[in-house]
């Protein structure tokens, strides 16, 4: 049926659809009123497929994940390097590695909500502008506590990436989502093995003194959020979802309309005129909000598993720099400088390449096998590697250290991917940045605690308490409700009668079976209407 046909139709009694407002005197001049057909948000964004608006939104967002990766992770070297040059203590280089967590606790709990109330892009734009600069600032830091203000700072803007996550999950369709968004941790990967690159090319450089190196290396890891900046500012809209969840619908069809044509649509055969947004249901954004009987036990497990996550995925990171360290005058095989520190580089390098292939896994894996099983078995299978890493080490056999650094690394990465993507799903619209973003927070906090853990234990130790974490968060994993082929924001909680949580759908396309077992969630049939034939 053309546009035509289906305009006709409407007017004339065919097709149904949604009576709207128009007014009667058009009938003077038009006939029969001409009747609105409401879609639901959700809907709206898979009219629209997956193109080249999405491919922007991710170059953009991918900018964003570089960065934070990059000055997530730049500590777990510059603190090696700082210790030989400034003489700082065991106790300080932790500290300053955990001073960016503990901004990027700050920054999620401001950041998240503050998302939630004036909108997803001027967010993404302050947490971009703050990585950016602090991340340049710290480059002319010469005392360690302007170094710990300055990373706390730029700890504060990561606290925010979430956002432009969420962002780009709220403008892809149900189908693409699970592959479209794992492919973005192929940015973080690519951000974690630069800063490898740009150590070696700056501290492993001969032609520039240790003071001066470590800036350079510095300065070059604030690049990549610049251009994030830049993007932002240029090619990402508001949120539609967003929009739609403020009563401001009209905008948010404007922006469901230009993504139409970006992507090589005629908008208004996507959207007709008589097209129109279904309202969104309000619900406060509030960080309490997520402890009420509604929320309650699914933020809880979501808490355990990112903050238990944020400990192996950190302190993997840290260990593995640390095992592939030495002082270079113990150690003339590895590539050093003319200072006190040393880091073998290729091995580094292999280690984090290991990610893209946790990634890769992810995105063929993701939509058969589920968000759910996936995350269980890397999660489990990630942490008997690090203690596979911790024994190989300790017994002097190189060659199975690489190889269990390089299957913990790939395996903690595919199921930090999944606990992204699901946490997005799981929330809806009005609480998915405060949710999200608090999650996250709880996933800093287990980076502050990493550093700790892995300088002041012994290898073998640390490898046992990693996989008691892994074992913990696989068990809690397997609680959580899946999210595959949803829409987002259809699993929610709800109190009954017996105190006992129940999931429920939360979408007007559709419907769930109640069950008091989040596991045990059954997808009913789509109650058909009339609108839905337009499609």
């Amino acid at each position: 049926m053309n546009n035509k046909e289906e305009v006709e139709n409407l007017r004339f009694g065919g097709g149904g659809g949604v009576e709207g407002d128009y007014d009667s005197n058009d009938e003077e001049d038009n006939g029969p009123d001409l009747k609105l057909v409401e879609i639901s948000i959700e809907e709206g964004v898979n009219r629209l497929g997956y193109g080249a608006f999405q491919i922007m939104i991710m170059t953009a967002l991918g900018l964003c994940s570089i960065s934070d990766a990059m000055e997530t992770l730049i500590l777990t070297i510059l603190s090696v390097v700082l210790k030989s040059i400034w003489g700082l203590s065991t106790n300080e280089t932790a500290f300053l590695t955990s001073s960016v967590f503990f901004g990027a606790v700050a920054g999620t709990l401001v950041l998240g909500p503050l998302a939630d109330q004036i909108g997803r892009r001027p967010v993404y734009l302050i947490c971009s502008i703050s990585i950016a600069t602090f991340g340049f600032a710290t480059s002319f830091c010469n005392s360690y506590a302007w170094l710990v203000f300055t990373r706390s700072l730029v700890g504060f803007g990561i606290g925010g990436v979430t956002i432009p996550f969420d962002t780009l999950a709220e403008l892809v369709p149900v189908s693409s989502r699970g592959q479209n968004l794992a492919c973005v941790e192929y940015y973080w990967t690519s951000g974690t093995l630069l800063v490898v690159i740009f150590a070696y090319f700056t501290l492993n450089n001969e032609a520039l003194d240790s003071n001066t190196a470590w800036r350079y290396f510095v300065a070059l890891c604030a690049i990549p959020c610049v251009l994030s900046v830049i993007m932002g500012l240029c090619m990402v809209p508001e949120s539609p979802r967003w929009l739609c969840s403020q009563g401001r619908r009209e905008e948010a069809m404007d922006i469901l309309r230009r993504v139409a044509r970006i992507n090589g649509m005629e908008p208004y055969s996507v959207f007709p005129e008589y097209c129109v947004l279904k309202e969104e249901p309000k619900e406060g954004s509030a960080c309490l909000k997520l402890l009420s009987p509604k929320w309650r036990r699914i933020t809880i497990m979501l808490w355990i598993v990112w903050f238990s996550v944020g400990v192996m995925y950190y302190g993997n990171i840290l260990f593995t720099t640390l095992l592939f360290s030495s002082d270079s005058d113990d150690d003339d095989d590895v590539s050093s400088t003319t200072v006190g520190y040393s880091f073998d580089y290729s091995d580094l390098a292999i280690t984090c390449s290991a990610e893209y292939v946790g990634t890769t896994l992810v995105i063929l894996t993701i939509d058969s096998l589920g968000r759910i099983p996936t995350q269980a078995f890397s999660y489990l299978c990630g942490g008997a590697c690090i203690l596979g890493t911790a024994l190989s080490y300790t017994y002097g056999n190189d060659a199975l250290t690489i190889t269990f650094a390089f299957l913990a690394r790939m395996l903690i990465m595919s199921g930090y991917c999944v606990i992204w993507l699901g946490t997005a799903e799981i929330f809806t619209t009005n609480v998915r940045a405060t949710g999200h973003s608090t999650a996250n927070a709880l996933g800093k906090m287990g980076g502050v605690i990493a550093p700790y853990v892995v300088e002041d234990l012994a290898t073998n130790t640390i490898g046992w308490i990693m996989l008691t974490v892994a074992v913990i968060t696989a068990i809690v994993v397997l609680q959580l409700p899946e999210t595959r082929g949803r829409p987002m924001g259809i699993l929610t909680i709800v109190p009954s009668g017996d105190a006992n949580p129940h999931l429920c759908s939360n979408n007007n396309d559709g419907a769930l079976e109640v069950s008091a077992d989040v596991r045990s969630v059954k997808e009913l049939r789509p109650v058909s209407t009339r609108s839905d034939r337009l499609t």
